[in-house]
Parts: structure tokens; C-alpha cells; sequence
């Protein structure tokens, strides 16, 4: 039963981390409506490329941030005469909205949801094809095809923040998940309690998959029983110097190195991974074609630079990244399996007793040791994942193999919802 804690990260994750932003992006936005409006211009100006020019209006369903989002709006309307109206939620709220409006839309696209959540709706959307770009300005290797959606180079990664002062000497600093094992980081990493962070789920994930549940025994050994409530905890603390070491996300990499704080951001030379995602045309929709526009929009350089202006890796390789963070291509993802079902034992971790159902399953408390180091823990019986807008919420039930709620609990069914992906380059 080790598989028990990939299943239950899945429960939390993914996008979050889009929605893990930091404040410290807000104060560089100011800018982001006149330089997207230059970008925009010299786009719509060259002669013989893609056309740019529409007319009437598109309703986009945002589950992003609306500042944002109203510089994405004010910089696709001066490109292409659209006009945007804007109806914002979160990512599962608004896939439920538009799965209850199939038979007449009332959005025309949609944005800020992760490809895991998207997968789940595909017969809600229209397929296209992006036009605009080549395969390389985006970080895919093989020719852009027609479908539901376009994953661009953006996304949030798994990183490691480092405070300079603390570790003033490079060869000290982790370079690999492996090293945060080192018992010269023994209670000095700055980590999240999994059960509050999306994230925190994610990097529990990633090393469990490259090196097994050992490992993950191990790197909570080495926390010394010292974890975090929220995740933007874990980049603050650590700037701040009160650890070595914090195991974050790149957003909030680029925050603080955007603020000037003394850290350094590291990619695992093991292998790490981006939550990702894309823009969908909704099925149907009254505005297919402005659709169409803004979907090609999204991966525009107007549209990139309007993520730096943010410190957010921006969908396109050939747009200048944020200080401090790495160049797309040469970055090394990890092969990852999300793993989504949540007929699980989430008993396990905590030593509580198993639910009806479950009763055969043995206890692994000890692979992250006491139980009020991590929190309470959710009774599976009645488990429902807010999870920022990024995972469908369910109640007393699991999901089956189409990632759809069910009721009860089915022990036989453990496996039932895998999703696999490669986290590579297209």
C-alpha cells in the first residue's frame, strides 16, 4: 500500500499553482498594458503573417487572476478590435459551468485551468490548430497538430529557493531532489504541510516517483519535524533566513528575486515538473472565430510579455524570462504520473482508524512520523478537495475512470484514474 500518498496527492494538486502567486508580482504590472500594447502593435503590423484583425466580441470564462487578465484584455482588443467580456471563477466552477450550458454556451473560451482538469471535459470543447506561432516559439520539438488545446513553454515548476547568506558557496547549495536527504540541511529546509498546499503535494510526488517511499521517509527525517502551514511560507522564511533551503515553486522564485532578496532559484538536475495547461474553445460557442483569435492571442508576444511583466514564465521561448530563472530547453523534466483516484486510504499516514471498506490496508504513519507534524487529517468518507479551483470537488464518493464522481466506496478501483504525462518539451 505505499501508493497510498500518490494518491492522495493528486487529491490537492495541480495548479495551484497557478494560483500560488506571490504580491510581489502586482508592483511590476503597472507597465504591462503599454508594453503590451507596443508588442501588440509590431505583431498586427507585419506584413504577410498571421491576421490579427476581428470584430464584434468574445466572452471569455477566466479562472486566472484578474489584474492579469484585464492586461490581457486591454492589449487582445488594441491587437485585434475585439472586444472581452470577462466572467471569472475558479477552474472547477467554471468546467462545471460549461458542461451545464452544452446545449447553448454562453462563454466563447476558456483559460486558466490545468490540462489534468481539462482532460476531464474534452466533449465540451472545439479542436483547433494554432496558426501563429512555430512549434519551437512555444518549446515543441514536433509540428503542432489540431486539438483541444496547445501546451505552451509556460507553466509553474517544482524549484528549490536557496538563501545566499546562509549557503554563500555555491557547491553547498542542492542541486537534486537526492540532496535534500544531506544531513547538512537537517532542519533547515523550509517545507509545506502537504495537506495545506497543492504544491507540496506535487514535490511529495516527484520524489516518491524518482526515488520511492524510502527516500520520502528520509527527507522528513531531515525536516526535523519542522513544517509549514502555507506555502508562502516556505519562500518568505527562507529569504528571510531562517532556513538554508526552501522547496517551492518558480513564481515565487521570481517574486523574490524580482524584490531583490538574496536567493538563488535551482532547477533539479534530476528531473522536476511544471503544472501546465492551456486556452479552450468552448463547443458551440456564438464567437468561434474571435474564440479562435484569442486562443492564438494566449501564445502571442504581446501576451508573454504581459507574463514577465507578472515574473510568470511567459508561453514563449523567444521572449526574455524573468531574472533569475532558467531557459525552458535547458531545463530536465522528469517523467510524471498524476495520479487522480480517490478510493485511497488516506487513513494510512495518520495511524487513525480505516474507514468502512479499507479495513485491510496497513498503516504507514511512520513514513512521515507523528501525526500532528502534518495535520489532521480528511476522513475519506467525506472528503471534498477545494483545491483553489483546480480539482472537481466530491463528496462521499471516488471518482471512476473517467475522472467523474461516483458514490461509495470501491476498494477494486484504486488505479482507476491515471493520468500519465511526460513532462518534456512538446
Amino acid at each position: 500500500m505505499k501508493k497510498y500518498l500518490s494518491l492522495l496527492l493528486a487529491a490537492v494538486i495541480v495548479f495551484s499553482l497557478v494560483a500560488c502567486g506571490g504580491s510581489a508580482a502586482s508592483s511590476a504590472a503597472s507597465s504591462a498594458s503599454e508594453q503590451a500594447s507596443a508588442a501588440a502593435s509590431s505583431e498586427a503590423a507585419a506584413p504577410g503573417e498571421f491576421n490579427w484583425k476581428g470584430s464584434g466580441k468574445v466572452v471569455v470564462y477566466s479562472g486566472d487572476d484578474s489584474d492579469m487578465t484585464e492586461k490581457q484584455v486591454a492589449a487582445f482588443t488594441a491587437l485585434t478590435g475585439v472586444e472581452v467580456e470577462v466572467v471569472y471563477g475558479g477552474g472547477s466552477e467554471l468546467l462545471a459551468r460549461i458542461e451545464a450550458e452544452k446545449d447553448n454556451p454562453l462563454g466563447d473560451v476558456m483559460k486558466g485551468a490545468t490540462s489534468d482538469n481539462l482532460s476531464r471535459y474534452t466533449d465540451y470543447f472545439q479542436p483547433y490548430k494554432l496558426e501563429s506561432v512555430t512549434p519551437e516559439q512555444i518549446g515543441h520539438s514536433e509540428p503542432l497538430e489540431e486539438d483541444y488545446w496547445t501546451e505552451g513553454a509556460g507553466g509553474n515548476m517544482m524549484i528549490f529557493m536557496v538563501n545566499k547568506e546562509l549557503l554563500p558557496n555555491e557547491a553547498d547549495w542542492p542541486t537534486s531532489w537526492k540532496d535534500l536527504t544531506d544531513e547538512k540541511y537537517k532542519g533547515q529546509i523550509a517545507f509545506c504541510d502537504p495537506n495545506a498546499s497543492s504544491s507540496a503535494y506535487i514535490h511529495l510526488n516527484c520524489m516518491e516517483q524518482l526515488y520511492g517511499w524510502e527516500f520520502v521517509e528520509k527527507f522528513y527525517q531531515n525536516l526535523d519535524g519542522k513544517i509549514m502551514n502555507s506555502s508562502s511560507s516556505v519562500p518568505k522564511q527562507t529569504a528571510d533566513g531562517e532556513y538554508m533551503v526552501g522547496v517551492t515553486i518558480e513564481n515565487y522564485g521570481a517574486d523574490y528575486t524580482a524584490a531583490g532578496a538574496n536567493i538563488a532559484v535551482i532547477y533539479p538536475e534530476d528531473g522536476t515538473m511544471r503544472t501546465r495547461g492551456g486556452t479552450v474553445i468552448i463547443k458551440n460557442c456564438k464567437n468561434p472565430e474571435n474564440a479562435k483569435l484569442w486562443c492564438e492571442f494566449m501564445y502571442s508576444q504581446a501576451n508573454s510579455e504581459i507574463a514577465v511583466s507578472f515574473n510568470r514564465r511567459p508561453a514563449r521561448t523567444d521572449v526574455a524570462l524573468p531574472a533569475g530563472l532558467k531557459n525552458f530547453n535547458d531545463i530536465k523534466f522528469m517523467s510524471f504520473t498524476l495520479r487522480g483516484h480517490l478510493g485511497l486510504n488516506l487513513a494510512e499516514i495518520a495511524n487513525i482508524a480505516m474507514p468502512e471498506g479499507f479495513e485491510d490496508l496497513k498503516p504507514l504513519s511512520h513514513v512521515y512520523g507523528l501525526k500532528d507534524q502534518i495535520g489532521a487529517i480528511v476522513d475519506a468518507k467525506s472528503f471534498e478537495a477545494d483545491i483553489e479551483g483546480h480539482v472537481t470537488s466530491t463528496k462521499d464518493g471516488v471518482l471512476d475512470a473517467d475522472g467523474k464522481p461516483t458514490t461509495g466506496l470501491d476498494i477494486n478501483a484504486k488505479a482507476a484514474f491515471d493520468l500519465s504525462s511526460e513532462q518534456g518539451k512538446g
